[in-house]
């Protein structure tokens, strides 16, 4: 045992000393700082039968003398009602929970103030409240700053009318019906039902009165201000009493005067004016007895450095600027809150951040009959329903019209076929000729002809009941003629059906000429048998006669008329400013059998001679209630040519109208126009469109100039015909 003692006592000597003999908390001798334990630092000496150190079993456990206990013991040190901290041996006196904090073997609650909540501080190492004026005291209180309390009253001025303050308490008055309820050298009012000092002068003392306040105020009588100086009063000689104030100047700082007492001042007179207060900007005047409004501000602003400001948001309410959501503060100056999205890689959206789930503005079908729009936000979609009539075609995303009427079936040639639940095309095909049927209503039956006596048009079994030879043409199943009587020429609504041909009285319902922005209509339009020098292009194509549509005079040499009065209006397609338009529109019914019609024009323009930037153009307007589902559309156009502003695009084609800088009227004409002082159009164009057989439609043929009255266009329309056989809607030079 003799070394291991030896080295017990030099290892206590040179680096333990203060654990090993002091009651200074000392590290544990099992864990050495460089990880070494005791065994490893004493070496394994101990005889075999040896089972350690042990301290006498006589020994108190606060001794810690080596003398006493023997070299190889380390005693903890824990002096009487220890709670806490190092017992010098590796252990502790005890834990304390883990809001205390141990100081000298004490768990106490703190040690500074930033160990106590935000309004308390750590006063002798317990956490107790601040008090008032560090804390504000909760409304309608005050602060009594002698011991840091929040009272009701430091004053009676604090308290309700008539109320004394006592002990910071507001103490009304007591109540009473009669005077004899009230206590000595007090009487009632029994109007306000409580006792006082006085109701009347009479109540109070000879040379005393009794003020608003119910109590009795001695009367200070003077003749000079020297008598009232003892009172901190002047002399009102008038009176001959002394009072408070009799200007301004009578008054201390912050008070002025109103009558004869000295008020406190309602602001600061020598603050910065003017200012924004309570929404409104505002001035102290001269005294500081009166807040002046000089402009209240308007709804939807602000006030800020003596300005009404426009709101940056609407107060309280969260939004988006850009990628930052944020909650807008009280008053709409600015943010209260605000979260960059983009930093999670989120877009903002009703003031929230949200993931983006597509790409901003790119449209998708949800299905045949919705189309959805990506949201500027990019984190949903707005749907858009596509309506009767359309439905939402997949490669386009667009909503485009029915290719057929759903579930409804028809024929093509022997072929029954179906047209699908959402009018996107004809499918389940049925061959009626294989079973020796014919296709009739897109039904296989076996059938009559059933023409009867009809001289032309389909039979009821998918052949014919025969042809009409020009000039006449079938309508309703007989061979009518399409010529009209003449002459045929005028300004009247009769010239005008005459010079396009529409000669079928049976067919036609209402129809008007006009000129919507009061201009000269009759130099405007004509019916004639030509236009310009014999021999030139512009003659009927179905004699004898055509119509004339032009933006200015027919026969003007110029063609830069600008039109008394020279009025302008919106255009009812494209967005921008017609001049000098000039309409006609018929109400037709198809007949029987008839699939479309077809219409023949040509547009002469001015404004390609002299390279103007203004578009004038020439609409062929239909309204059908089936063909164009109620809506108005435009059936003359054709595929843009290269290089040209598109008006609109279907499935990725670009499409234009007829108008001066579409390409499609060029100068030189390619027509012969001798005497119309014209140099550039069209070719001939046909429009040709479908139509429902019996459907009531409106066509309506408009010309105007393009935002101005000047260089003007025209359009020479002519030969309109039903079609009985499939058409294809289009709009193509002639032959």
């Amino acid at each position: 045992m003799q070394s291991r003692t030896v080295l017990l006592a030099a290892f206590c000597a040179s680096l333990l000393w203060v654990a090993c003999s002091s009651t200074t908390p000392k590290p544990s001798l099992d864990a050495h700082a460089d990880g070494e334990t005791f065994s490893d630092l004493v070496g394994d000496t101990a005889d075999p039968g040896d089972e350690g150190v042990r301290l006498p079993e006589d020994a108190a456990p606060d001794q810690h003398s080596i003398d006493d206990q023997g070299p190889d013991a380390c005693v903890p040190v824990c002096s009487d009602g220890a709670e806490c901290g190092d017992d010098g041996c590796g252990g502790n006196c005890g834990t304390c929970d883990e809001v205390l904090f141990c100081l000298e073997s004490t768990c106490v609650e703190c040690l500074g103030d930033d160990d106590c909540a935000i309004d308390h501080s750590c006063l002798e190492n317990t956490c107790v409240p601040l008090g008032c004026p560090t804390v504000p005291c909760d409304n309608g209180l005050l602060c009594l700053e002698d011991t840091g309390e929040c009272v009701a009253c430091l004053a009676a001025a604090d308290c309700p009318p008539f109320n004394a303050c006592s002990d910071h308490v507001c103490v009304p008055p007591p109540t009473c019906e009669s005077s004899k309820d009230c206590p000595d050298n007090t009487v009632c009012d029994k109007t306000l039902g409580y006792c006082f000092e006085c109701v009347t002068d009479d109540d109070c003392p000879e040379d005393h009165r009794c003020i608003e306040t119910k109590l009795c105020e001695l009367i200070l009588y003077c003749g000079s201000d020297k008598e009232c100086k003892e009172h901190d009063k002047v002399c009102d000689l008038a009176i001959g009493e002394c009072v408070d104030c009799l200007s301004d100047l009578d008054c201390s700082d912050a008070f002025y005067c109103l009558g004869s007492s000295c008020l406190a001042d309602v602001c600061d007179q020598n603050g910065a004016w003017p200012a924004c207060i309570d929404g409104s900007v505002a001035a102290c005047n001269t005294n500081g007895s009166l807040l002046e409004v000089m402009e209240k501000c308007p709804e939807e602003t602000y006030c800020s450095e003596a300005t009404c400001h426009p709101w940056l948001c609407s107060p309280d309410a969260a939004g988006c600027a850009g990628s930052v959501a944020y909650v807008c503060n009280q008053d709409g100056s600015g943010f209260a809150e605000e979260t960059d999205c983009a930093e999670d890689d989120e877009a903002c959206s009703g003031g929230e951040c949200k993931p983006v789930v597509c790409e901003p503005g790119q449209p998708v079908c949800l299905d045949p009959l919705t189309l959805v729009t990506c949201s500027e936000s990019g984190t949903d979609f707005v749907s858009e329903p596509c309506g009767d009539g359309f439905f939402c075609h997949d490669e386009s995303a667009t909503c485009v019209g029915w290719v057929c009427v759903p579930d409804v079936k028809g024929c093509d040639g022997e072929t029954s076929l179906t047209c699908d639940q959402f009018g996107t095309a004809w499918g389940s095909p049925v061959e009626c000729n294989a079973d020796g049927l014919f296709c009739e209503d897109g039904e296989c039956v076996a059938c009559d002809p059933a023409c009867g006596n009809r001289e032309c048009g389909p039979d009821a079994c998918g052949g014919t009941c025969g042809t009409c030879e020009a000039p006449t043409s079938c309508l309703a199943g007989y061979c009518e003629d399409q010529t009209c009587p003449t002459p045929c020429n005028g300004k009247s609504i009769e010239a005008f059906l005459c010079g396009i041909d529409v000669c079928y009285p049976d067919l036609v319902g209402a129809t008007e000429l006009a000129a919507p922005q009061g201009d000269p209509f009759d130099q405007m339009f004509n019916v004639q048998a030509k236009y310009g020098d014999d021999g030139n292009d512009l003659v009927p194509n179905n004699a004898p006669s055509f119509a004339i549509m032009a933006t200015g005079k027919i026969a003007n040499t110029q063609h830069n008329d600008e039109m008394a009065p020279n009025q302008c209006g919106a255009d009812p397609i494209k967005q921008g400013n017609s001049c000098d338009a000039i309409t006609g529109t018929l109400n037709l019914t198809a007949p029987a059998g008839a699939t479309g019609f077809s219409i023949d024009f040509v547009f002469l323009t001015k404004e390609v001679e002299v390279q103007q930037p203004f578009d004038d153009r020439f609409y062929i307007l239909m309204n059908a209630p089936v063909t164009t589902n109620g809506q108005t559309w435009v059936i003359n156009f054709m595929k843009c040519l290269p290089n040209v502003e598109p008006d609109f695009a279907v499935e990725g084609v670009s499409y234009c109208y007829i108008r001066a800088l579409s390409g499609f009227a060029v100068n030189p004409s390619p027509l012969n126009l001798a005497g119309t002082a014209f140099v550039g159009s069209t070719a001939w164009l046909r429009t040709s469109w479908e139509v429902a057989p019996g459907e009531q439609f409106s066509l309506t043929f408009r010309i105007a100039d393009w935002q101005d009255g000047k260089y003007d266009s025209a359009a020479v329309i002519d030969n309109f015909n039903w079609i009985f056989t499939p058409v294809t809607p289009k709009t193509e030079p002639l032959p």
